[in-house]
């Protein structure tokens, strides 16, 4: 293979043209043979002919041809050829089984793997006599991943095994805007990778090598689980733009593309370059579910072209901790993953008719305002409630800590509200406001000592599309709202939103009695009174009616009668405790 793009080292004339080319021979043994020296044998024979200008008359033209040793990849740099801004990078995997009483470590093993597998990737990537290549440089960096706590599928006894994730950084001409790879070289590569591996050529590249096999992508199960689950998981929400061509299929771009980049943090995250555990060993598996989420009736912050579609996209990985590990730096080492590969467009080719994947930094939420999307003079308010335990000696005051965690369930919402890639919704926005209120002179059901404690209700306003007369919440939406802030309390989740939290536990409404009382009575009680029209259907039942709309009142009327949005005591803080009761009076014969 002539090596395109690599000048010689040297010319006999100006006017003579010079290729750097890669040549094999194949050598054919009895079966059953072992190599022996074969190989020395045959390189010896070639150096001599080229150093002795045996092949100098071999054809009319030739000037002269001269040996170059073996590897071509520089070992300081493990790149062949030259490097550039432009690089796309080539993903493999393979398990290496090696000899327990290995003579080298397995760092050194990897390393004359992986000149082999560069090795034999430079004459397929540069190598093209009939063509004009884009390729001008190939790598071994990054370097290959020993992936942990992950069994081989097979192994001798007395041999040692690691699944292992390789990354291949192909350099392209930047001078030239058109530049790629070339039409079919990625798979070519990968399967001329896979053949050298089932073949045993790469066994080799080290005496300790036992063999080396193919796995292929992806590394998942069906469900977008690599490794094991575990009772510890650590949800990472990340978002994006995607920009695809308006004629491609949405849900197969999705599909393909978390599938990628959950591939892309399985490496960071369980591997290894050196052999030793790394710094995430506690990672006994990595998953892309749940399934990323479209967010509705919000546009990209741009467009690479008119003619394509885009969408906001909130995506979640999780990864599994071993149980009883408090969380390290589990997150940022995905986030950067994810970011790394989204701004240097590794994603831009994982499937058909994606433009471009853009890296959107959260939280969405605007701070400033506690929104994310846009409001509207339509708009239905969900109410929750919760205990929210923090330390005695906070290093902040309970203002921010509960505008740290409002914000965390603002944001755990946009997508259960927002996001369905499938149907039409009516939701145009999702804020935090109004602020949630302390409830004062209410005692917790539990706190540890040193610890304090408040009861909290919250609530959440969703906009909705005002120019649709039929735009509502969604069936079922609000349920589903509530269950997924209860699961994210339960699982600990919302606990890491600001470093004061010891724990946030969901409290089911109503908040009063079975008497509709909240709080306590006293002997110092104010009647209010009140009047309204209720207008209702006339095959439903009027007591149901007003048993559920005088429990809906009193829930509105604590919040501002015993609450408090700063932590500290409220303009009410006399109150001790509210009541539905006595029960309201419908009065007969008045229209």
């Amino acid at each position: 293979q002539v090596l395109q793009n690599v000048p010689c080292s040297q010319k006999q004339s100006v006017e003579n043209d010079c290729v750097l080319v890669q040549g094999t021979s194949t050598v054919y043994l009895e079966e059953g043979v072992a190599v022996s020296d074969e190989r020395d044998v045959t390189l010896d024979a070639i150096k001599q002919g080229m150093d002795n200008d045996e092949f100098d008359n071999v054809s009319d033209g030739i000037e002269d041809v001269r040996y170059v040793s073996l590897p071509l990849t520089n070992l300081e740099t493990g790149t062949f050829g030259f490097m550039s801004d432009k690089s796309v990078e080539i993903e493999y995997a393979y398990e290496l089984e090696y000899k327990s009483d290995s003579t080298d470590d397995l760092s050194t093993i990897q390393f004359d793997l992986e000149n082999a597998i560069n090795e034999g990737a430079i004459p397929i990537l540069m190598g093209d006599s009939d063509a004009t290549s884009s390729v001008i440089g190939v790598s071994s960096n990054p370097a290959d991943q020993v992936l942990q706590s992950v069994e081989c599928s097979q192994k001798s006894d007395g041999n040692d095994c690691v699944l292992v994730t390789g990354t291949m950084t192909v350099y392209l001409d930047e001078s030239d805007s058109d530049s790629s790879l070339g039409e079919g070289k990625e798979e070519e590569l990968l399967t001329a990778l896979e053949e050298s591996m089932s073949n045993g050529e790469l066994n080799s590249s080290n005496d300790n090598i036992i063999d080396v096999r193919y796995v292929n992508f992806p590394l998942t199960d069906e469900n977008g689980l690599f490794g094991s689950t575990s009772d510890n998981p650590l949800q990472v929400d990340y978002a994006y733009e995607l920009e695809y061509n308006s004629n491609r299929n949405l849900s197969t771009i999705q599909s393909d593309l978390e599938e990628a980049i959950n591939e892309k943090t399985i490496p960071v995250l369980m591997g290894s370059s050196s052999g030793d555990s790394g710094s995430m060993n506690n990672v006994v598996g990595v998953s892309s579910s749940p399934n990323d989420q479209v967010l509705q009736n919000v546009p990209c912050s741009q467009k690479q072209s008119v003619e394509n579609d885009c969408v906001l996209v909130q995506g979640t990985s999780t990864v599994y901790l071993e149980e009883g590990v408090a969380v390290s730096d589990e997150r940022d080492v995905t986030l950067d993953a994810i970011k790394q590969g989204m701004d240097n467009d590794e994603f831009d080719n994982v499937s058909d008719g994606i433009e471009d994947v853009r890296y959107v930094s959260l939280p969405l939420t605007n701070l400033e305002t506690g929104t994310f999307g846009f409001m509207s003079d339509k708009s239905v308010e969900i109410e929750y409630a919760y205990e929210l335990e923090y330390k005695s000696d906070s290093t902040d005051d309970l203002s921010t800590i509960q505008f740290d965690l409002e914000n965390a369930i603002n944001e755990g919402a946009i997508p259960i509200l927002m996001g369905d890639s499938d149907a039409t919704s009516s939701v145009i926005g999702v804020s935090s406001n109004p602020a949630d209120q302390v409830l004062q002179s209410v005692e917790c059901s539990q706190k540890s000592d040193g610890n304090d404690c408040v009861l909290v209700t919250g609530t959440m306003t969703v906009y909705l599309d005002e120019s649709d007369s039929d735009s509502s919440l969604g069936e079922g939406k609000e349920e589903e709202l509530l269950t997924a802030l209860e699961e994210s309390m339960s699982n600990g989740e919302l606990n890491s939103s600001n470093d004061n939290i010891i724990d946030v536990r969901y409290v089911n409404f109503p908040l009063t009695d079975e008497n509709g009382l909240f709080g306590s009575t006293s002997d110092n009680p104010l009647q209010v009174d009140y009047a309204y029209e209720l207008e209702y259907n006339s095959n439903r039942n009027l007591s149901t009616i007003q048993s559920d709309l005088e429990e809906a009142i009193n829930e509105k009327t604590i919040p501002v009668l015993m609450g408090s949005s700063s932590g500290d005591s409220g303009s009410m803080n006399n109150v001790v405790g509210v009541s539905s009761s006595p029960n309201d009076q419908v009065l007969q014969n008045v229209p």
